[in-house]
């Protein structure tokens, strides 16, 4: 019996925590639906680096222009999302343009309640 009441524990523990990250995850995306305007990203700069223990990726410069006005930004980005030499464009706020979201993926939809999980905030480019 107490063996049963110590699983039931564990299973409940584990539970609670994954509700909560999951909360905690979507919760701190916000709404990203003014990240209405597709635009194409130049990756200036790709470097392979491992992160997390076994993950893979790439920490990435690049840059975009959105109404004749550049901006760069640098970002580690996953190999299960992109890797070196694919296309990649980002999702930004027509009125704040230094705000958005990379496509890594390629499927998402600008203008979505949630387009991905990190949204970056890039500088303006000389």
């Amino acid at each position: 019996m107490k063996g049963a009441i110590g699983c039931l524990a564990v299973v409940g523990v584990g539970f609670v925590l994954l509700f909560g990250l999951l909360w905690f995850v979507l919760s701190n995306t916000g709404d990203q639906s003014d990240l209405m305007k597709q635009v194409e990203i130049k990756v200036t700069h790709s470097e392979k680096e491992a992160r997390s223990g076994h993950r893979s990726g790439h920490e990435v410069d690049y840059t975009y222009r959105v109404a004749g006005q550049s901006f760069a930004h640098q970002t580690w980005i996953s190999n299960t999302g992109w890797m070196p030499g694919e296309a990649l464009s980002a999702c930004v706020d027509p009125d704040a343009p230094e705000r958005h979201v990379l496509r890594t993926e390629g499927t998402e939809t600008c203008g979505d309640d949630f387009v991905g999980f990190t949204v970056e905030t890039a500088t303006p480019a000389e």
